[in-house]
């Protein structure tokens, strides 16, 4: 691992598969030059410009996102408020101007009864990663700090499942779980997108 990275929960996701999800990301890669990979919404000032600013006090050589190996996972689409539509636009800072969405980028997302949600600003996508993994613990960023553990006592070395996607750096008491792909981002790393 670098000296920053996001965890994030995938498996099955708007009634695709992952690999299908996979190949569907690395055309808009060649397509587009990036892609949006969705995820829950998390607003600006809590989660998103901290995240931001961990990562820029870093400085990694690259910024990745750790997609869990969750083939169990339940596809948040099979929630009936979770209805998948399509996002249309992007904001890339609290503030700024919504961007269209480039019609070879396809992000479906359960929004349910949101407009909103958050998604990684994706440049390349690693199948079967073999480097940066090891036995060493690693820390996750939450309410403002970094914690070495997790967060339940009867677990205390693991993440919890929710929400989804975390930032990660090495040097706490957690340990990775098996992961199924890597994403390296672009700037803005984070961004909004609607519906």
């Amino acid at each position: 691992m670098d000296t920053i990275a996001f965890w994030h929960c995938f498996g099955k996701h708007a009634g695709e598969d992952r690999d299908a999800i996979l190949s569907r990301k690395e055309r808009e890669i060649r397509a587009n030059g990036w892609t949006l990979w969705s995820f829950s919404k998390r607003t600006w000032f809590k989660i998103l410009n901290p995240w931001r600013e961990q990562v820029k006090k870093a400085a990694p050589s690259k910024v990745i996102v750790y997609c869990s190996d969750s083939p169990k996972a339940r596809d948040p689409a099979r929630n009936p408020k979770g209805c998948t539509a399509r996002a249309s636009e992007y904001q890339c800072s609290e503030g700024e101007p919504w961007l269209r969405i480039p019609e070879s980028v396809c992000v479906p997302h359960p929004f349910g009864g949101k407009v909103e949600a958050s998604a990684f600003k994706v440049a390349r996508v690693v199948r079967q990663p073999t480097a940066g993994f090891d036995d060493r613990g690693f820390e996750w960023f939450g309410s403002g700090r970094w914690r070495k553990e997790g967060p339940f006592s009867t677990r205390p070395g693991e993440l919890p499942t929710k929400p989804g996607e975390f930032l990660i750096r090495p040097g706490g008491k957690c340990k990775l779980r098996r992961v199924y792909a890597i994403l390296e981002l672009a700037p803005p790393y984070v961004v909004m997108i609607r519906k």
